[in-house]
């Protein structure tokens, strides 16, 4: 097969056609797997159904990517930014801080209660 960017494919068989057309769907497969690991290793790639972009001015303005493009993306598209600028490479909730430990209940042995002297005096008992 000639090397070049406009090969003629007319001269090749059905069979050759369908081996070079495997060759590339692998050599894709293989491309598009690497950046998938590369973006699950760094904890980038995230699956969902929900939101994959959202709005650099206005985090709560999302999109899913399916239906027409809302006026925001369009609006930032003509500031300069690009699609994967604006998509959300991670949106998994951080964790919520753990609690706070309980507080120590006091023993009954360790809290003195006391007791003004003009109590001690009505109840019998010394200041």
């Amino acid at each position: 097969m000639p090397n070049g960017r406009d090969a003629d494919l007319s001269s090749l068989s059905l069979a050759a056609l369908r081996a070079l057309r495997a060759r590339i769907d692998a050599a894709i497969e293989a491309r598009l797997g690497a950046q998938e690991a590369q973006l699950r290793a760094r904890g980038g790639l995230v699956e969902r159904d929900g939101p994959r972009y959202r709005n650099p001015e206005n985090s709560a303005e999302t999109w899913s990517g399916k239906e027409p493009r809302p006026s925001w993306v369009a609006e930032a598209l003509a500031q300069g930014y690009t699609l994967s600028e604006l998509e959300i490479l991670d949106d998994r909730p951080t964790p919520p801080p753990p609690p706070p430990p309980p507080a120590r209940p006091h023993s009954p042995a360790a809290v003195r209660k006391v007791e003004s002297p003009a109590a001690a005096r009505k109840n019998g008992r010394r200041a």
